[in-house]
C-alpha cells in the first residue's frame, strides 16, 4: 500500500502551487520507496496529494524510516507552517537472515594437496555483501599447519558463498 502525503492551503489561490518535498532517514528514496512526485495544487483548489509507496524487494534490510519535509514552494508567495516534517516507518517483510555453514568433508590429510570447501548459506538474500571471517580455535596453528582461511563472501542478492581451508604439509608429526 501507499501513504498519502497532503499539501493544503488555507485558501484558494489564482495560480498553481508546486510543493517539492525533501527526504532523509535510513530509507533511501528510489530504493526503499518510489521517488516522490511534487504536490501540485491546481489554481482555485486548496489541497492535493502525492503517494509515498514502499518498494517491495527480495532483500532483507530491516525496518527503515523516512522523514519527509517541505523543501520548496513555488507559486504565489506562501509561507509554510513550522514543523512540517513527518516520519514514515517501513516495516521489513522479508525473513530475518540466518547463516549456516557446511563443509565438503570433516577430515583432510595434510599431504593431500587439496583443500576443504566451506560454504556459507543464507535463507534470504541481503541487499549488500556479507563478509565472514574465521577464527580457528584448534591445536593446529594458522600459517604452520594450515593456510590463512580467506573470508567467506556472500555477494549482494546471492544465497551462498564459499572459501577454502588448505592444510600445509610440514613433514612433522
Amino acid at each position: 500500500g501507499s501513504v498519502s502525503i497532503f499539501a493544503t492551503l488555507s485558501a484558494p489561490v489564482a495560480e498553481n502551487v508546486t510543493v517539492s518535498l525533501s527526504t532523509a532517514g535510513t530509507a533511501v528514496e528510489g530504493d526503499a520507496y518510489a521517488v516522490l512526485a511534487d504536490i501540485i495544487i491546481p489554481t482555485g483548489q486548496t489541497t492535493s496529494t502525492t503517494a509515498f509507496t514502499p518498494i517491495d524487494n527480495i532483500f532483507y534490510s530491516g525496518d527503515l524510516a523516512a522523514s519527509v519535509a517541505i523543501d520548496t514552494i513555488q507559486g504565489v508567495s506562501i509561507t509554510a507552517q513550522a514543523n512540517q516534517e513527518q516520519s514514515i516507518n517501513i516495516t521489513e517483510d522479508e525473513a530475518s537472515p540466518v547463516l549456516t555453514f557446511s563443509f565438503s568433508d570433516t577430515e583432510i590429510a595434510e599431504d593431500s594437496g587439496t583443500f576443504l570447501t566451506i560454504t556459507g548459506s543464507l535463507n534470504t538474500p541481503l541487499s549488500e555483501n556479507l563478509s565472514v571471517s574465521f577464527a580457528m580455535d584448534y591445536v593446529a596453528i594458522e600459517g604452520e599447519d594450515f593456510e590463512e582461511v580467506p573470508d567467506l563472501i556472500i555477494s549482494s542478492g546471492q544465497l551462498s558463498g564459499t572459501t577454502q581451508f588448505t592444510p600445509i604439509d610440514d613433514d612433522l608429526w
